[in-house]
């Protein structure tokens, strides 16, 4: 669990940025001395391990994304969102995170956009009680990618709320959020639930 969220929420403050989470798994990695490690990433996580990955490549075996997908160098989580997400987002943190954290969203908005399907009202319940909210320094800091190592290494993009059909018309595009993807490393699969 990454500093700040879950059973780590004693460890959250306005410090916390994405260095702070990719440290944190890069030194699991380091000083448990883990070799060909399978690390995986659900959502924000994405953007930690593709950043490990870019500076531990030969210690990883292979690289899975559910839901998510590496962002290019120098992007912000936040700025992959559209413009009135952004300024929801930014409201959400400064009326309700203390200018720092930004709260778990409302059950209506998961429900409208299909990010909460399958989730039944025991888990519901289960996240309302372990639910943490998420520093929002790691969303604003963009990701710094230096080597070309990981371009190499297997990857499985796990799609849940969109589907494989749709991140190759992304792709095909031309939009360099989705260049990544193009690569023969890439193996893609749909596990059709919500985001959740």
């Amino acid at each position: 669990t990454l500093p700040g969220l879950g059973e780590r929420k004693h460890l959250s403050s306005a410090q916390v940025d994405l260095d702070t989470h990719i440290n944190d798994v890069f030194n699991l990695i380091e000083y448990e001395g883990l070799s060909d490690v399978i690390l995986v990433g659900h959502s924000y996580a994405g953007l930690v391990i593709t950043a490990v990955a870019d500076r531990l490549a030969p210690k990883l075996a292979k690289l899975v994304y559910i839901d998510t997908a590496p962002l290019p160098n120098g992007v912000c989580l936040i700025d992959f969102y559209p413009p009135d997400m952004r300024k929801l987002y930014r409201q959400r943190v400064a009326i309700d995170g203390a200018g720092w954290r930004l709260p778990f969203p409302p059950w209506e908005e998961l429900d409208k956009s299909g990010a909460a399907r399958d989730l039944d009202a025991d888990m519901r319940a289960v996240i309302d009680a372990r639910a943490t909210d998420m520093p929002f320094g790691p969303a604003r800091q963009p990701v710094s990618l230096a080597s070309t190592g990981r371009a190499k290494l297997a990857k499985t993009a796990i799609w849940c709320t969109t589907s494989s059909q749709q991140v190759r018309q992304m792709i095909e595009s031309g939009n360099p959020m989705f260049k990544e993807l193009a690569g023969p490393e890439w193996t893609f699969t749909e596990l059709r639930t919500g985001h959740w």
